[in-house]
């Protein structure tokens, strides 16, 4: 469902056999008729529609392990704190069964830092999610001046023995981190002066909603100073935007700050007495989170 998710294609898949992958994509509107807020001052109802439709970002195959393993992870630093969080989210873990995480950190082909969690069960999970927190005070931050200043994450499921029960994809970061104090913005203790701009390349074309494009229109809007952007989707229903994948990625390496939209209250059905977790919306803040 808009805007990402997962389908397990195992029961349709025999190893060793050769296989045809073809997807059928809907374009389903969030509810047939919807509040439209054009109008601030007079909000009306409007028939609900896909504005575009098909695929909205790219496909990935991926082979995984059958019981537990590693579903995704959310690299936390703090500049204040001189601390790193990582927080994973994990599948399938057998009951009773000692776990660990492990984290590697390299710049290149060199390794730079290795953490590592203590022993943990299916029962410490919080929401399917396990964290911990670690010192680390790096001679490289990420600003909008340093762009070039990301490090690769290695991140690995062990069991009890130490063997890797899973690795996921190369993760890549930046060791920043953005607050707010009174009315004054701060990245990485020092103040910062947000000069922002709309961006449009998620709304205009799959073309222009690429690593390239996006960097592109990212480096032009530097020379006039700009140093923030934010996605123009007020809206998050099904069709709204494009992926943004490959544009946070342009923006990490340009040296850009951005701002993502929330779903609008106004565009879901809250009529429910489940409505609260079953009308789309907790799914889709997740998600921008």
């Amino acid at each position: 469902r808009f805007p990402g998710g997962e389908l397990d294609i195992t029961a349709a898949v025999k190893p060793g056999g050769k296989h045809t992958l073809s997807l059928f994509t809907v374009a389903l509107p969030l509810k047939a008729v919807m509040l439209s807020f054009g109008d601030s001052a007079s909000v009306k109802k409007v028939k609900g529609s896909v504005a575009r439709r098909g695929l909205c970002g790219d496909v990935f195959l991926i082979s995984t392990p059958a019981k537990a393993r590693l579903h995704d992870v959310k690299v936390d630093p703090s500049v204040r704190q001189w601390q790193i969080t990582f927080h994973a989210d994990l599948l399938n873990l057998a009951a009773g069964r000692n776990y660990s995480l492990r984290a590697r950190v390299s710049e290149g082909r060199r390794k730079v830092k290795e953490f590592k969690s203590q022993r943990f069960t299916a029962t410490d999970l919080k929401d399917g999610r396990f964290s911990f927190t670690s010192q680390w005070q790096p001679k490289k931050l990420w600003d909008v001046h340093t762009p070039k200043n990301q490090y690769d994450l290695s991140f690995s499921l062990l069991d009890r023995g130490g063997k890797v029960v899973d690795t996921l994809t190369p993760v890549r970061f930046g060791f920043r981190e953005f607050w707010i104090k009174g009315r004054d913005f701060y990245l990485n203790g020092s103040r910062i002066f947000i000069s922002a701009v709309p961006f449009d390349n998620a709304q205009i074309s799959a073309a222009q909603s690429t690593y390239e494009a996006a960097r592109e229109t990212l480096l032009r809007l530097r020379t006039a100073g700009i140093n923030t952007v934010y996605t123009h989707n007020y809206g998050c229903t099904p069709g709204s935007h494009l992926s943004f994948a490959e544009i946070l990625r342009a923006a990490d390496d340009v040296g850009f700050l951005v701002a993502l939209s929330q779903p609008h209250m106004g565009q879901y059905d809250w009529q429910a007495a489940d409505a609260d977790a079953k009308n789309g919306y907790a799914g889709h803040a997740k998600f921008y989170v």
